[in-house]
């Protein structure tokens, strides 16, 4: 059994996002960009929500491609209504 390991991204000012989707927050470049692609080797699979992962076509990505290539990548929508 593989073990499961908790990675978050975190914008400068300690958000994991922010409520109008801006991503100009987050590191783009440098170590830390880096450092966070040489953890991505280690893992066989990601689970993020399907906002963040639409901000790889918005910054160019093609439908074909893998956002992680070539790691399993599950994205997670989830839909409700409120009463």
């Amino acid at each position: 059994m593989h073990p499961i390991i908790y990675d978050v991204a975190v914008s400068i000012v300690g958000y994991i996002s922010v409520p109008d989707g801006d991503v100009s927050v987050f590191a783009h470049e440098g170590a830390v960009v880096d450092d966070c692609r040489a953890c991505l080797t280690r893992y066989s699979c990601a689970l993020m929500g399907r906002k963040i992962y639409e901000v790889g076509y918005q910054s160019g990505m093609k439908t074909d491609q893998k956002l992680y290539a070539p790691m399993c990548c599950v994205v997670v929508s989830i839909a409700f209504t409120l009463p």
